[in-house]
């Protein structure tokens, strides 16, 4: 009987009876090495869905899994992959997979010696030649299955370096274990060995140099200090003897200041911004020499209260305290604090006391006082901490000498000192996930459960401050703390309450400092921007808000951003963090602005109901639309010059117009769900959420029945209809179309029941039951050039165009979807001609016509382009190679899908599942054989695909 061999090791390789084997795709090489590593055994289909696939799976799991397996069987032979109730079984020996070969030779055998297990370890580490699967096959294996292998090797590895260390053979390893440690370089346990190492190499210095880049390396990293074992070796090498340290001649003058303030607490994360601040200042700091090129040392740290500015700045200081022979100076601006800030004079005076100028040698004046200052500092490496700054103004006299090093923190933008002095700025954002939850853990001190944690950070908002106080109220008791603390958060009326520590150290406290400071204009806009629950606002959005006009609104929410209390999301956007949101609404809650916050309320819903139906009718014009009541007061909507400005506003107004409908299902408002619902829809198809989609569909649809409004349940049971259809429930998205055709009839609007018609037979000929739908379809075309004094639908039209291509009559088609073309263009329905293009392609493709289809998918391709709508740029991408795949034109197909892939690569993660079957479709054309189409056809359209 034949032999398979199957090599995980390196790259991924079958073969049998030493003759390789070829693997078609990756997801298949992915198939194998889950079914590989557990030999014998049922894999279920779940497990090897999410296996191959992760949290975004192809839309039918099943039948993608199904086509890899039969592509592995079609390999290896059915009879060694094998299907039972309870899964897949790969049915080889252990002994055929090489990994499973080294993992048994690892295992302990009883009554070996010292002797013996070295020789194993080293006969079983010997089997590794390379690093497993040779190539990212899929997260579930990147993540779990490889770590899990690596783990393995490097337990056996330490383990023979333990015993080889113990009786001197530590030479033999040196070179190799600073290899590992720069591999693996957060692995303590292979620290602790290259340490031992060096020490009995008798490489003391080396050792020591080590320790101190490992002990930065954690610190910048982890925020932790090397382990126990370790610092008993770091004091094992220090107490042997060592040469004198070296004088440093530094040449400073006067007393040296060592004024930074102590951090109690361990700082935590911030890596990335700490470099970007190293590379800010690095010039001046002494680390490289100066070229001209690097501007002033002089670098400031902007962002909201609580940020952690103050932290990470004197963390970086006391890194960096050794480029300071001069002293470290810190002086607190105080332009947030409980009195009024420093002037710049009074600041000069501390400064200058702290460089050791006596006070009766500091001139009266502000100028005289700056002047001294940069005296003073001209050759001498001081660092000058500027905390809290109010503006520019107040920090552009505190600049001292030009070998000294300035650092400052402003909630400011420091504009002024930017243009006028280029100093450049650092902005400071809220925490990463795992830094926020790497400093709840630090601050609380004890094991806690990872999602708890997770949540308390996102309630938390990543703030630091928020963070720190939170740890501090989860510390006061053990018992249940962290779940009943977040319980107390997620109550979004009480969190400002819940994040407080006493004594001014609050997150409310921080933002009291900063609303303070705000003109009357200014402040009423913040105030106003807590009823944005998204989380973002537009210009024009801020001015329906406030009732002024976009100008104005531009130059408020510019105020607010300069305070740090919003941050630019993207042009004519700004961003406000959750808890500055809860801030200014309980603001806004107080008893003296409840009529502010009433009409503010009724402008914004108004202004959104608005502004969405323009957009979605410069996109797609519908036929069928829901009367609104007119703008409130004072609102006027957005208008959109063209289709690509209405596609731009939908996806930008997403999240508000999501989260109004939440709110309005909360609230009852029936009657804004049916006004908002249509426009997110047309949003909803576009991107394909089809699970949103049908949720947002059923709720509309409850709207409209709980106002009793029959139009409207029409309406909203085709949109249902639609959806189910779109996802294959073709028997269920029946019954709604009839039951839509049944309420617009009794609603008397006959061009809902046209159109309620025309679905209910398109619905048929999706489900295969041409001969059923194609007379509906044909009777709703009738009845609609009746009721429409001879206008044709162009929907039905195209629905009709589809279903004669399917059906054979292709010139009847090709007739139906021009004709459909034709009138979504009269109406400058450009997402409609989208979908009539495709058809007409599909149709022209059944007739043979391949390149005029081409040409008819490149058209549409172009009008995704000119949206910007990147889904349907891939959409069409895939289909248009699938066309040229058909044609035998395997050269072109394979570019047309590379260009996809392109696309994809700079897209947003949502889109990224999409590469999967990108990847798998090349590789089917891998073998086929390289056939461009003929230059005549392909030289009038090819160069779109590009």
């Amino acid at each position: 009987m034949s032999q398979l061999e199957i090599r995980l090791l390196g790259k991924v390789r079958v073969s049998r009876d030493g003759v390789e084997l070829p693997l078609p795709g990756r997801r298949v090489r992915a198939l194998l090495v889950l079914l590989a590593l557990r030999p014998g055994r049922a894999v279920t289909a779940e497990a090897l869905g999410r296996g191959i696939w992760g949290e975004l799976p192809p839309q039918r799991p099943s039948g993608s899994l199904h086509t890899c397996v039969a592509r592995l069987r079609a390999v290896i032979g059915r009879d060694l992959l094998t299907t039972g109730p309870t899964g897949y079984t790969l049915e080889v020996p252990r002994t055929a997979v090489d990994v499973l070969t080294f993992l048994d030779a690892l295992e302990p055998v009883a009554g070996e010696d010292v002797t013996d297990e070295r020789q194993r370890l080293r006969d079983a580490l010997e089997l590794w030649v390379e690093a497993p699967f040779a190539e990212p096959l899929s997260d579930r294996i990147d993540q779990y299955e490889l770590p899990r292998l690596v783990e393995h090797r490097l337990q056996a590895l330490e383990r023979l370096v333990s015993l080889d260390l113990a009786t001197g053979r530590q030479a033999r390893w040196l070179g190799e274990l600073r290899g590992l440690v720069d591999e693996h370089p957060l692995r303590e346990s292979l620290w602790l060995l290259h340490l031992r190492a060096l020490h009995s190499s008798g490489r003391r210095a080396e050792a020591l140099e080590r320790y101190a880049a490992l002990q930065q390396l954690l610190s910048e990293e982890l925020g932790t200090d090397p382990a126990p074992a370790l610092q008993q070796v770091h004091r094992m090498l220090l107490r042997e003897p060592s040469r004198p340290d070296e004088y440093d001649d530094s040449g400073a003058a006067g007393p040296t200041p060592h004024q930074l303030p102590m951090q109690l607490s361990r700082f935590v994360g911030r890596t990335t911004e700490s470099a970007m601040l190293d590379r800010l200042l690095t010039r001046a700091a002494g680390g490289v020499a100066d070229t001209g090129d690097h501007g002033p040392g002089i670098a400031a740290v902007i962002g909201a209260g609580g940020v952690g500015k103050t932290s990470l700045v004197l963390h970086w200081a006391r890194h960096n305290e050794h480029r300071f022979p001069g002293g470290q100076l810190f002086v607190d601006l105080g332009a947030h604090g409980a009195g009024p800030p420093l002037s710049a004079g009074e600041a000069l005076a501390v400064v200058l006391r702290g460089l050791g100028v006596a006070g009766r040698r500091i001139p009266d004046g502000a100028g005289d006082r700056a002047a001294l200052l940069r005296t003073v500092t001209a050759e001498r490496r001081v660092l000058l901490v500027l905390d809290d700054a109010r503006d520019s103004e107040q920090v552009r006299s505190l600049l001292p000498g030009t070998a000294a090093t300035v650092v400052i923190t402003s909630r400011s933008q420091l504009r002024g000192l930017a243009a006028r002095e280029g100093v450049p700025r650092l902005p400071l954002e809220p925490m990463s996930d795992a830094e926020a939850v790497a400093l709840l853990e630090s601050r609380l001190g004890r094991p806690a459960g990872t999602a708890e944690l997770t949540e308390l950070a996102a309630l938390c908002g990543h703030l630091p401050l928020a963070l720190a106080v939170a740890a501090e109220r989860a510390g006061r008791d053990q018992a249940h703390a962290l779940t009943q603390l977040n319980e107390q958060l997620r109550d979004e009326q009480a969190r400002l309450d819940v994040l407080s520590a006493g004594d001014g150290v609050s997150v409310r406290a921080v933002h009291d400092w900063s609303y303070k400071q705000l003109d009357e204009a200014t402040a009423r806009m913040f105030r106003l921007l807590g009823l944005e629950r998204a989380g973002f606002i537009s210009v024009a959005g801020a001015a329906a808000l406030a009732e002024v006009d976009e100008r104005e609104a531009a130059i408020l929410l510019d105020r607010l951003t300069d305070n740090s209390l919003l941050n630019v999301g993207w042009p004519g956007w700004h961003r406000i963090h959750d808890l500055t949101r809860f801030y200014a609404r309980d603001r806004l809650d107080e008893p003296r602005h409840a009529a502010e916050r009433r009409a503010a309320d009724v402008r914004l819903k108004s202004w959104y109901v608005h502004s969405a139906r323009n957009a979605r009718n410069a996109l797609q014009p519908a036929r069928i639309n829901i009367e609104l009541r007119p703008p409130a007061p004072g609102v006027v909507p957005q208008e959109f010059a063209n289709p690509r400005a209405g596609y731009d506003s939908l996806s930008a107004h997403h999240r508000s117009v999501s989260v109004l409908i939440a709110d309005a299902v909360e609230a009852g408002d029936h009657r804004l769900i049916i006004e908002l619902a249509p426009s997110l829809s047309v949003r909803l198809t576009l991107i394909q959420a089809r699970l949103e989609q049908l949720a947002l569909c059923h709720t509309q649809l409850r709207a409209a029945e709980a106002e009793g409004d029959l139009r409207a349940i029409g309406l909203a049971e085709g949109l249902l209809g639609n959806n189910l259809n779109r996802s294959g429930d073709y028997v269920e998205a029946g019954g709604y179309y009839r039951r839509a055709r049944e309420h617009m009839a009794q609603a008397g609007d006959a061009e809902g029941e046209i159109t309620a018609l025309g679905n209910e037979g398109m619905n048929l000929v999706a489900s295969g039951r041409l001969k059923e739908g194609i007379p509906l379809l044909e009777a709703a075309l009738d009845r609609r050039a009746t009721h429409g004094a001879g206008e044709r639908d162009e929907s039905i039209l195209n629905n009709l165009a589809w279903a004669y291509g399917l059906e054979g009559r292709l010139d009847e088609g090709v007739a139906r979807a021009e004709e459909a073309i034709a009138a979504h263009r009269r109406l400058g329905n450009v997402v409609g001609e989208t979908n009539c293009l495709d058809t007409l392609a599909m149709v022209l493709a059944f007739r043979g016509a391949y390149s005029e289809a081409c040409a008819a998918l490149v058209e549409a391709l172009d009008i995704y382009r000119s949206l910007g709508d990147l889904k349907g740029e891939v959409q069409m991408l895939k289909t248009l190679g699938s066309v040229q795949r058909d044609a035998g034109w395997s050269q072109d197909a394979r570019e047309t899908w590379e260009s996809a892939l392109r696309v994809i690569a700079g897209a947003p993660s949502w889109l990224q599942f999409e590469r999967e079957e990108f990847v798998a479709m090349l590789d089917d054309l891998r073998h086929a054989p390289v056939v461009p189409m003929p230059r005549s056809d392909r030289d009038s359209w090819a160069t779109s695909t590009r």
